[in-house]
């Protein structure tokens, strides 16, 4: 996570328990960001939930508020955390099955693989590109 936009103080209450958080630049550092991090999908890959906040100083309308990090929880069979005060935007979570942080307690929520599938499938269906569409781009490309 990056230390900017409060992500910080959101996930303040998530130390000390079985929380790994990991401030990292990584993704956003110029000479990385094109790298697929191992490192960071296998640390998330062996994770039940995945913390899910979205800074709180951005600019933009809630009601299209999304994050990469629900969408890598949901293909790595992580069970995305969101948080109440960085809501995402509804029509970005509809179908998913997510927690917000307000209602989240780890000794009274348990991971379902079930669960974790439904959203691997959505997510997949939703946020990759299917074999006939590439093929289409292809061939698309390949006229001009």
């Amino acid at each position: 996570m990056s230390s900017k936009g409060g992500r910080k103080e959101l996930l303040k209450k998530f130390l000390g328990k079985k929380s790994l958080i990991i401030e990292s630049n990584y993704g956003r550092s110029f000479m990385t960001k094109s790298k697929f991090n191992f490192d960071y999908y296998n640390e998330l890959s062996l994770s039940e939930f995945g913390l899910c906040p979205h800074q709180k100083d951005f600019m933009g309308s809630e009601k299209t508020m999304w994050t990469y990090r629900f969408i890598e929880c949901c293909m790595v069979y992580t069970l995305p955390v969101t948080f109440i005060e960085t809501p995402l935007g509804a029509e970005f979570t509809r179908g998913f099955v997510f927690y917000e942080d307000n209602h989240f307690d780890e000794s009274d929520v348990k991971f379902n693989m079930i669960l974790a599938k439904k959203n691997f499938d959505l997510a997949k269906e939703r946020f990759t590109l299917n074999t006939e569409v590439v093929n289409s781009i292809i061939n698309e490309k390949n006229k001009q």
